[in-house]
């Protein structure tokens, strides 16, 4: 019997700090303060469907379980900073598909992942004053240059930030995203 811990971090003694913790807390303490965080998490948005006036409480069990696999999977894909991954073959935040997990974020209910994607925009085009059709994750400078760059992105962008409102009624947000 034995154990494999796997720790990570943005450099080695981040990395090393979480691997000095597993192994002095052991991995039940760490696994019983996820599950918690895990738990509080799909509380907060099960109560986020119920203000929409979208409880999903009375849905079938199939329906509940991939609601929360899938708010699972987009929150491991996306970066501290905001943005998703599109895909494992594209680790670039895509403004199209950014704009569809936004949606499905806030239609599950995770309001503060959607708003990170948002957030992510206004952080990119501050740090660089240029957005295109695709961004990378991180403190990088890589863009994925597209001929719709001036028209489509926008479009995306703007009906994100008026979906995030209309969810949750965050006037100021939406004012400064649009500033």
């Amino acid at each position: 019997v034995g154990a494999l811990y796997v720790c990570g971090g943005e450099h080695f003694p981040s990395a090393h700090a979480s691997l000095a913790a597993a192994l002095r807390d052991g991995v039940s303490l760490h696994l019983s303060l996820q599950r918690e965080a895990d738990a509080a998490y799909l509380t907060a948005c099960s109560e986020n469907r119920k203000r929409m006036g979208r409880d999903t409480s009375a849905a079938n069990e199939t329906v509940s379980t991939a609601m929360e696999d899938v708010l699972f999977a987009i929150r491991a894909q996306q970066s501290e900073q905001g943005g998703v991954m599109a895909g494992h073959a594209y680790h670039l935040a895509y403004v199209r598909d950014q704009y569809g997990v936004l949606r499905g974020l806030l239609a599950m209910g995770d309001y503060d992942g959607a708003r990170a994607i948002l957030q992510y925009y206004l952080d990119v085009e501050a740090r660089y004053g240029e957005l295109h059709n695709a961004q990378g994750m991180g403190p990088s400078r890589i863009f994925h240059i597209h001929e719709n760059d001036n028209t489509e992105i926008t479009s995306y962008l703007v009906l994100g930030c008026v979906d995030y409102l209309r969810a949750t009624g965050d006037s100021t947000f939406f004012a400064r995203c649009l500033g």
